[in-house]
């Protein structure tokens, strides 16, 4: 493994001075690439963005609510964001990410649902995620691809053009939103919960991160209703804007893997 990712570790941010030792590249997606690295006898995680991130994807925003959940407790801590340099580096959390099943136990459930509501009480930082945006970005992209867009997807894109409009317009009924609450993205570490990736992290409807537990957990969006005053309805219209965005999502996906 080549030890260029060290050259981004920045200088002074441990009281030692030592320099890091680089241990092994960490699964990543299309926006960073991740690092595992040992450095006064702590691990952390050194994350390199990309030079162009991905729609929806805001990295001063997100060095702010970054720093807001590592202060309530919802996120690792953050030893370094520097949003112009592209470079974070987090406490590295060895413990156990959480999986579907796990939720079948009531107790364990009302712990994320409880770590959920924590994010919705961060302080709101702009700009909110704009779905239509987010949305007409990916179109552009398989477009410019040359992708065959299925008839099922055209048509639930007719269908969700009421909920894509910009949620600036209704600021009023937005929380902080976390939008990617998959098991990947929820760690136990001494008996506690954090949450991590908060790349996408923003002001949404308080049903959408609901949503994303619905299909990410196989949770019934009625078990869920009524939660943070979110109903049925609710859940069931941001499943189906969660959806739609997956699928845009995978169909570039599957034409980045052929060859």
């Amino acid at each position: 493994m080549p030890e260029t990712p060290l050259r981004h570790w920045p200088s002074g941010v441990l009281p030692s001075g030592k320099a890091p030792r680089l241990l092994r590249s960490l699964p990543g997606g299309r926006s960073n690439a991740s690092y595992l690295v040992e450095a006064d006898g702590a691990l952390w995680v050194l994350r390199i963005n990309a030079a162009h991130p991905l729609p929806g994807v805001d990295r001063v925003r997100e060095a702010r609510v970054l720093e807001a959940a590592v202060s309530a407790g919802l996120a690792p801590e953050v030893l370094h964001c520097n949003p112009e340099s592209g470079v974070l580096i987090a406490r590295y959390l060895d413990g156990r990410h959480w999986q579907a099943g796990d939720l079948e136990d009531k107790g364990r459930r009302n712990r994320l649902l409880k770590l959920i509501q924590g994010v919705s009480r961060l302080a709101l930082v702009p700009p909110p995620l704009d779905y239509r945006e987010h949305i007409n970005h990916y179109l552009v992209q398989i477009e410019d691809r040359h992708i065959q867009l299925p008839q099922e997807i055209r048509r639930t894109q007719a269908r969700l053009i009421g909920l894509l409009k910009s949620p600036a317009r209704n600021s009023a009924s937005l929380v902080m939103t976390h939008h990617d609450l998959t098991p990947e993205n929820i760690i136990e570490y001494n008996g506690r919960l954090f949450l991590l990736d908060w790349e996408y992290a923003a002001a949404g409807p308080a049903a959408m991160d609901l949503a994303v537990l619905a299909r990410e957990w196989r949770l019934e969006p009625e078990v869920l209703a009524g939660l943070r005053g979110v109903d049925t309805l609710a859940i069931k219209s941001a499943l189906a804007l969660y959806d739609h965005m997956c699928s845009l999502w995978r169909l570039l996906n599957l034409a980045a893997e052929d060859p």
